[in-house]
């Protein structure tokens, strides 16, 4: 599944992940995957910052994370 984040206008990035592991962790994935984003395998997020939710994949890969103190504001 293709995930495209657009943070604002000069900021995008595509994220390539398992379907199978995003909705296994998370019921608002699983809820897309239900929909037209699963059967198109593509979600975009609008406003979303790129580099939180590259912490976010990565816990959901690897089950753990460090955080920097100077993105947890972000994080949050």
């Amino acid at each position: 599944m293709k995930i495209t984040i657009h943070e604002d206008d000069d900021a995008t990035a595509d994220f390539h992940v398992h379907k199978a592991l995003i909705s296994g962790f998370s019921a608002y994935f699983a809820a897309l995957i239900d929909f037209r984003e699963g059967k198109e395998n593509t979600v975009k997020f609008v406003g979303m910052n790129i580099h939180a939710f590259r912490y976010v994949l990565t816990w959901l890969y690897q089950t753990s994370i460090e955080v920097l103190q100077s993105d947890v504001d972000t994080m949050i």
